[in-house]
């Protein structure tokens, strides 16, 4: 691998930020806010005209968005922490099936605080993906494609769920543009700055989001459903487990991680200055990195292949179990030297474990 890593104290924190920004951050969320006004869009046409060719457009949309949010979902800095956004969008683990009961309630009762804009101010368990996977995939979802659908308590709520979406999406999007006040706090660390004091932040908070991205992926998504996130416990039930996009999400996860390894500015700034030639990178110890992530993806598109309930299969169970090691390798062997080149103390213990 190359050698020429860049020194701590000549790493272009400045640099990176704004790279990470334009070519991984924004582009990240404007991909997002498409796909879930398609979705919105996609859902509303279903319930103004129902029919079996609109519930397929509507899943597909389903499906666009949810993998659009997966690939910027470890960014966990900026407009998507305000107003719980991020929270607002996945429920998940909920091991005691909260959504399911309390999704069947709205649909059953047709609570109308739950059928309109008022829905951005109820549990989050009622909101964003989780919800609407039921709404759109779950028992009941079938009749959506027929003319009695038009006016009835789940046509209601999936349409606020995609609208609710749909604005949390550009709510996140809106707030990196151009001239925003997040633009300004994450381009211009100082001491007036109540977020970033020094350029040095603005590269720990990628890294976390590194970090975080995949501690969550490997250790909750994946071992989680497989069964094996500890000794003796008991498998969580994947996500979004009526459309199945479990596996493909994690992929997406994957994708966004890897991303920011490479459009996010941390391969090429492996060398001062940077490296811009990209077989040059490919040979860099994150380019090796960002090349296990592939493997990752990869691995995780063969279980889907394999069967529509991956985590069921046995077939599909050993491809899944070998995401494992390329994923720890990326989590270790990646955060340590961003850290050493970028002079940031981790200060991840769980590094050092499993």
């Amino acid at each position: 691998f190359s050698g020429g890593l860049a020194s701590a104290s000549a790493y272009d924190h400045e640099g990176l930020a704004r790279e990470a920004l334009e070519h991984h951050i924004r582009p990240g969320y404007t991909a997002f806010q498409t796909s879930a006004e398609g979705l919105a869009g996609a859902v509303t046409e279903l319930c103004k005209t129902p029919s079996a060719a609109g519930l397929v457009r509507a899943r597909s949309a389903f499906k666009d968005a949810v993998l659009s949010w997966g690939r910027v979902e470890h960014l966990r800095f900026g407009p998507v922490t305000d107003d719980k956004r991020n929270e607002r969008l996945l429920f998940w683990p909920d091991p005691k099936g909260v959504a399911r009961r309390q999704v069947a309630a709205i649909i059953e009762t047709g609570e109308e605080s739950a059928l309109d804009h008022r829905l951005a101010g109820k549990s989050i368990a009622v909101q964003g993906f989780t919800a609407l996977d039921i709404v759109l995939f779950g028992g009941g979802s079938k009749d959506l494609d027929a003319s009695p659908a038009q006016g009835s308590s789940r046509c209601k709520y999936a349409m606020a769920l995609s609208a609710n979406i749909a604005s949390i999406a550009k709510a996140a999007s809106d707030g990196w543009a151009a001239g925003s006040a997040y633009e300004k706090l994450w381009l211009q660390p100082g001491e007036s700055n109540s977020t970033y004091i020094t350029s040095k932040e603005t590269t720990q908070a990628l890294l976390q989001s590194y970090v975080l991205g995949i501690e969550l992926l490997r250790d909750q998504r994946l071992k989680g459903p497989l069964g094996i996130q500890k000794v003796g416990a008991k498998a969580l039930e994947p996500m979004l487990p009526n459309s199945g996009l479990a596996v493909p999400f994690l992929r997406a996860n994957i994708e966004g991680v890897r991303s920011l390894l490479r459009e996010g500015g941390f391969v090429a700034r492996q060398a001062a200055p940077p490296i811009t030639d990209p077989s040059r990178q490919e040979m860099t110890v994150l380019g090796s990195i960002a090349e296990e992530l592939t493997r990752a993806a990869e691995a995780a598109g063969s279980a889907e292949r394999i069967s529509p309930t991956p985590f069921k299969d046995s077939a599909a169970r050993e491809k899944l179990i070998s995401m494992g090691f390329p994923l720890k390798n990326a989590y270790t062997t990646g955060a340590r030297t961003i850290a050493g080149e970028a002079g940031i103390t981790l200060g991840f213990s769980s590094l050092d474990g499993d």
